[in-house]
């Protein structure tokens, strides 16, 4: 009996007489000649009985509106079965007039014939917001409902009718919610090839004619899923040599977000790229081995991160917390350096193609997508901003401090370079092609917007220049560098100019924290050598409690650290004690406070007799 082989399997079959290493090795300089490939396909074709089929090599870098068969010698071709294409072809022709009709209203292509990349992404997020009828109806579960039992016939006869008239109701209600699904799902599948009959030939001119961003919509399958790519090239393809296809042309274009899915950023792919072949980890500890490989995965997450695409930024921590001994503790401290910088860039990255981990999930925010919707203010805040937006200082995962004294100057140096390099990185990006744009979202004011439209136009609800530099004025990162700045004066001033700005500037809560004073008063209190100066202006002043109050915190700050030298703690002294009479009662209590740490009877005998 004859057993009729489907025609791609036969292909398939035909190429393997001809060379058998094609598949298993798909480098082209190692791919038979075309014309021999050709011959030997057309030839099995036509003792198939095939009588339709039009064989051609084209260009592996145009998408084929055929079947392709296999790669074959010249720099990227293919080997393309135009068999029962006709039908195919015929639908692109008879779909000529219905997208002209279709651009009457917009245009889909420039000039040049690139693809309107906006218009696009409108189409795309419209069909996203559609119904696609992907659910299941019927009732759930396969339970068996065990029935009460019942005194009399009567009573049980009444039960089981009641039972059936549920059961009927419900078979009606699976019918009906079948019927309406079925009517989504078609609905929804007519509006999928309506898209596909109106924008696939537009991209396909487009990549035609060299338009890199069409090649990137065609190629990489996440920025467009609905795009019906069963006859192109792309990194979706079932087959090995339409992916080699696609990352050699997406490699070509050389828009580096588009690249991020063939960057090693998972740790056994990261062992095998560098060459590092652990052993099983045994101990608790770990091995230099794993702990080299985590950094070195971080790094290649950076370094994908300078491209733009941030969404590939973990808010987990795969270091250790500590090493070992010497040399593991050093890796350890390396690897957790980089996993701070990792979350740190993707916090205050400004621009971005993909976002990093978010506080509020925003449906494909870590993808370079064409189905993103609109962006006008959403709540973006990374999850991990908190451990750099003041500045402070960074410790490690066990809290404890790192090894290099230099580490905090170091790290938010570091920190600075990485965004600089994205935003330079983008930059490049919209000045080689504008259209890029349209992947891009801005962190603004802790929200997310889209970069522009078509136009160049902000997004909606972007707020102004004005009410972004009010913002950005008050971020723990501009407070902290006003700070800096203003520490940095005050340590040039003179201890009476200090003192005198505790009038405009000082701290105004009884139960206070040492860390949030203000920058004069936080110079006041480190530099030493100020009790005598402290207590003459304590003195001094008669109508201003709240001064006064400052000037006795200082010196209960100063006795508390001890910075208060032995020939003037009887002065001090002298002067908590007076200040037990103060008008002002803050004064009164934080006198009492500070004589907690004078040594000697009279000291203690004094606080302990304040009365409040």
């Amino acid at each position: 009996m004859k057993i009729q082989m489907p025609l791609m399997r036969a292909i398939r079959l035909a190429v393997m007489l001809v060379v058998t290493v094609v598949l298993a090795n798909p480098v082209l300089a190692q791919t038979p000649d075309c014309s021999a490939l050709k011959d030997a396909v057309g030839s099995k074709l036509h003792a198939q009985g095939e009588r339709g089929h039009a064989l051609a090599s084209v260009d592996g870098k145009t998408p084929s509106t055929g079947s392709i068969v296999d790669l074959c010698r010249g720099e990227g071709r293919q080997l393309a079965n135009g068999h029962n294409s006709g039908r195919e072809q015929g639908d692109h022709r008879k779909s000529g007039s219905k997208k002209n009709a279709y651009e009457s209203s917009f245009k889909s292509a420039d000039a040049k014939g690139f693809v309107n990349v906006w218009e696009l992404h409108k189409a795309l997020v419209a069909l996203a917001a559609l119904p696609t009828g992907q659910y299941d109806c019927g009732s759930e579960g396969d339970e068996t409902i065990e029935a009460p039992r019942f005194k009399s016939k009567k009573a049980r006869m009444a039960y089981a009718r009641q039972l059936a008239k549920l059961e009927r109701q419900q078979h009606i209600a699976d019918v009906q919610c079948d019927q309406t699904r079925i009517k989504t799902e078609n609905a929804f599948n007519k509006a999928r090839e309506t898209l596909n009959r109106n924008w696939l030939p537009v991209l396909v001119k487009a990549t035609s004619i060299g338009d890199p961003v069409a090649e990137v919509i065609l190629r990489l399958c996440e920025v467009a899923p609905a795009l019906d790519r069963h006859r192109i090239a792309s990194d979706c393809s079932e087959s090995h040599a339409d992916q080699l296809i696609a990352k050699t042309r997406l490699e070509a274009i050389d828009f580096k977000p588009a690249l991020h899915k063939y960057a090693a950023t998972n740790h056994a792919e990261t062992i095998r790229v560098t060459n590092k072949p652990c052993g099983p980890e045994t101990t608790e500890a770990g091995n230099d081995c794993l702990l080299s490989a985590a950094a070195e995965r971080y790094r290649r997450i950076l370094k994908v991160m300078e491209t733009g695409y941030v969404g590939v930024a973990e808010s987990w921590n795969t270091c250790q917390t500590a090493g070992a001994n010497t040399k593991q503790e050093a890796l350890v401290q390396e690897c957790q350096r980089l996993m701070y910088l990792m979350l740190a860039v993707s916090s205050e990255v400004p621009r971005f193609y993909s976002a990093g981990p978010l506080d509020s999930h925003i449906d494909h925010i870590n993808e370079l997508t064409l189905i993103r919707p609109l962006l006008s203010g959403q709540k973006g805040e990374p999850t991990s901003s908190h451990l750099f937006a003041s500045r402070g200082e960074i410790v490690k995962v066990n809290f404890a401090k790192f090894s290099d004294p230099e580490f905090q100057v170091k790290f938010y140096s570091a920190l600075a370079q990485a965004l600089k390099a994205i935003d330079s990185n983008i930059e490049n990006d919209l000045r080689k092609e504008p259209r890029w744009s349209v992947f891009l979202i801005e962190r603004i004011n802790g929200g997310l917007y889209q970069a522009a439209d078509e136009k160049g136009r902000n997004a909606v609800g972007k707020p102004t220049q004005a009410s972004i530099a009010a913002y950005e004025a008050q971020t723990p990162q501009s407070i902290a560098a006003r700070r800096a700045e203003q520490i940095e004066r005050w340590r040039a001033a003179s201890s009476k100019v200090l003192i005198d700005s505790l009038r405009e500037s000082r701290n105004e809560h009884l139960w206070y924290s040492v860390e949030n004073f203000p920058a004069n008063l936080s110079e006041l209190n480190r530099r030493q050598g100020t009790a005598a100066e402290l207590v003459a202006a304590y003195y001094a002043d008669k109508s201003d409690g709240i001064f006064r109050f400052n000037l006795i915190m200082l010196l209960s700050q100063k006795l508390k650290m001890r910075q208060i030298d032995p020939v003037d703690m009887e002065f001090v002294g002298t002067c908590l004690i007076d200040a037990l009479k103060d008008a002002s009662a803050e004064v009164r209590r934080e006198a009492v406070y500070g004589l907690r740490f004078m040594r000697g009877k009279k000291y203690e005998a004094a606080a302990n007799s304040y009365a409040g």
